[in-house]
């Protein structure tokens, strides 16, 4: 909660010459909203624009939802009644990280920010979990990653966080830099690179790599930054930092990393952490299932015991109760079991969906369902292909190879059949229609357990 006389402040508004507030500093706004079909009793209105939106329409509505007060263009037409409090500036959206940058200021938590091509929500679950034994926490709710979701993340941020745990994203060059200005982490993890968003990046993995390192650069010589150390960028990566580089490893047995696992078991995500400065060792029945689950879990290990909390009491943390939607999110319905982790794919994240699907036991058929992915550019095809030829090459787990798309009736067929997948057990459909009505009517049987997967755009979760 902060007050209008604070809004004015942090954006440098200028309330409406036609209102007459007294004591602005008595006016509180309990949160911001930028939608009119959101509860808005008590908060302030931000009317932000985009191409095919202007929040500047909705002024009136928001009003009458019970919005406290609007913050609006200077040249936005409207005029309010007596209790219609409006806040005019040049920018809208950039009066909206002004606000969240006095709110991070007045809170002032530790922050870890946190970036990658792949993993970004679940490392973010995992570490917020991890610090969360031991402090007042707050996380990115949802995916809000880009340059209008992280500020409203920091001032959805409750005034006694003391921790808190931030995403961000990026699909053009120049996105991150101005969202770690605004989250001036004290530490920092960087995920992964994979060919997400590709299309937008001339310099390819190089380009994404240059991008995400802003995050890392933005950390303070004070603070440290988490990296893979068998990550392809690790060593132009560790080179952008001015901060104490903090090394974890995947590879079971490997301790040349600072923080490493003697044991994981993929099937229950239980996994045995050790750290290589102090020795301390903990045993953690994380709940999570993949093999590449135990990266994630060393990441989100790293930042709370390098935050000084010991690995023992890190126990209670566990398991890992993630809020994310679709992704590996387990649902029965009529009789199937769906796993939905179609909130968003690109080649790294399919390969490694269906490699930790190819180990589930299930007790009827297994079905992987994928769809296309998107902004690959000019080697869409060769990734679809790929993405199909690691079907094929877990061919013997999978009854039924279903490619949903364009691209992935075509190129992903021929990669999975290519692999050693038998024609007789893959199906291409061109859309999601025609793959549902499919599904439902001849395809799927009582108790089988099916993987879903694909590019948000695809909404492959309509299947079910």
């Amino acid at each position: 909660m902060f007050s209008l006389q604070d809004l004015c402040e942090w954006t440098n508004g200028v309330v409406d010459a036609s209102e007459s507030v007294a004591n602005p500093a008595e006016i509180l706004i309990d949160g911001i909203e930028t939608d009119t079909r959101n509860p808005l009793v008590g908060k302030l209105f931000v009317a932000l624009k985009g191409e095919s939106f202007n929040g500047n329409r909705f002024a009136e509505t928001a009003f009458k939802a019970g919005a406290v007060a609007a913050l609006l263009d200077e040249t936005a037409e409207f005029v309010g009644d007596a209790t219609s409090i409006v806040v005019r500036v040049p920018d809208t959206h950039q009066a909206l990280t002004d606000l969240a940058n006095g709110w991070r200021g007045r809170v002032s938590p530790w922050i870890v920010g946190l970036t990658g091509s792949v993993g970004k929500t679940t490392v973010k679950e995992i570490t917020a979990a991890f610090l969360g034994v031991a402090e007042s926490i707050f996380k990115t709710p949802g995916n809000w990653n880009n340059n209008f979701g992280v500020p409203k993340s920091l001032l959805a941020m409750p005034a006694e966080t003391k921790c808190g745990v931030f995403e961000t994203g990026t699909n053009h060059p120049g996105e991150i830099s101005p969202l770690a200005k605004l989250l001036s982490p004290s530490a920092a993890i960087l995920t992964n690179i994979a060919p997400c968003h590709i299309e937008n990046f001339s310099n390819g993995l190089s380009g994404i790599a240059d991008e995400k390192a802003n995050l890392l650069r933005a950390v303070p010589e004070s603070g440290f930054v988490v990296l893979d150390k068998d990550g392809e960028f690790f060593s132009y990566l560790s080179s952008q930092v001015s901060a104490r580089v903090v090394t974890v490893c995947g590879r079971v047995g490997d301790a040349s990393a600072d923080y490493y696992a003697t044991a994981f078991d993929p099937a229950t995500g239980e996994a045995t952490i050790c750290c290589a400065r102090d020795g301390e060792e903990v045993t953690l029945s994380t709940g999570l299932v993949g093999e590449h689950q135990l990266t994630n879990i060393l990441q989100g290990v790293a930042v709370a015991h390098e935050y000084g909390i010991p690995l023992a009491k890190l126990v209670a943390a566990c398991p890992i109760k993630s809020e994310a939607k679709m992704r590996w999110e387990k649902q029965d319905k009529d009789g199937y079991h769906w796993i939905n982790d179609a909130y968003n794919a690109n080649p790294l994240s399919m390969s490694k969906s269906i490699e930790t699907f190819a180990k589930v036991v299930a007790p009827g058929r297994k079905i992987v369902v994928l769809g296309d992915m998107f902004e690959l550019g000019a080697d869409a095809p060769l990734f679809h292909r790929q993405v199909g030829e690691v079907v094929g090459r877990n061919a013997r787990s999978f009854d039924l190879f279903v490619a949903v798309g364009a691209c992935s009736k075509e190129q992903m067929v021929a990669g999975a059949i290519s692999a050693g997948m038998p024609e007789a057990q893959v199906i291409g459909f061109a859309t999601v229609s025609e793959a549902r009505a499919a599904l439902h009517t001849s395809i799927l049987k009582q108790g089988d357990t099916i993987l879903i997967k694909a590019s948000r755009g695809m909404a492959l979760e309509k299947l079910q």
